[in-house]
């Protein structure tokens, strides 16, 4: 084989998994959809945040590291309307160009957040029937993001024994007054949905034994 046949077939060889590698990223890529701005202005802010969380994932997970192609994909993907935002916005200092893109994009999405109407949203939010304390902490914590809160775990813990109905669990976590913490939230609500859940199994238990001896009587 001669020097130039090698040639070629490398050069060959080399333009192929470019060109899979951006089938690739673009049959990977689907998932992530365009990121609507004026779908609703009000949330604009916290849902531009977990847009760019998931883009974060994406690249991350493809092993994109190169800053011009990382700045590429982040127009690309996030769509026109950011395009036609980013165009007209002023350009951030430094060498990185994928840097310099999402923090100017961060900026300008960053004033656009609504903390008065991301509270309410965490205001209303109510526990689901069934769902643990965890669980729910889980979820406001999520909404809380967004909320610009001083002390967040006191907002989250101040929700939950708000929202909790009347109950054992509600009155202990009421008895813990002024020294309440998330924390001591998480441990009593684990400890109370523990031992309900253990009378609920007992219960069951001596439910089906006796059925299984009324049938068993009635069989004889």
């Amino acid at each position: 084989m001669t020097f130039t046949t090698l040639y070629i077939l490398l050069e060959y060889n080399l333009c192929w998994i470019i060109v899979r590698m951006a089938v690739s990223l673009e049959e990977n890529s689907s998932h992530i959809q365009p990121f609507r701005v004026a779908s609703d202005p009000l949330t604009v802010g916290s849902r531009w945040k977990k847009w760019k969380r998931g883009f974060d994932y994406f690249v991350a997970a493809r092993g994109v590291t190169d800053a011009d192609q990382k700045k590429a994909l982040l127009l690309d993907m996030a769509g026109e309307e950011v395009q036609d935002i980013f165009d007209i916005l002023p350009a951030a200092t430094g060498d990185d160009n994928y840097k310099k893109t999402m923090l100017a994009l961060d900026t300008h999405f960053a004033t656009k957040t609504n903390s008065v109407y991301e509270r309410s949203v965490f205001r209303r939010t109510l526990i689901a029937k069934g769902e643990t304390v965890m669980n729910y902490v889980t979820r406001l914590r999520q909404l809380a993001v967004s909320c610009e809160f001083n002390d967040v775990d006191e907002q989250i813990w101040d929700q939950v024994v708000e929202k909790l109905e009347g109950g054992p669990l509600r009155k202990k976590l009421l008895a813990e007054g002024s020294g309440l913490t998330l924390d001591k939230v998480l441990s009593i609500s684990q400890t109370e949905e523990s031992t309900d859940q253990q009378n609920s199994d007992m219960g069951n238990a001596v439910a089906v034994t006796q059925e299984a001896s009324v049938n068993k009587i009635s069989g004889s």
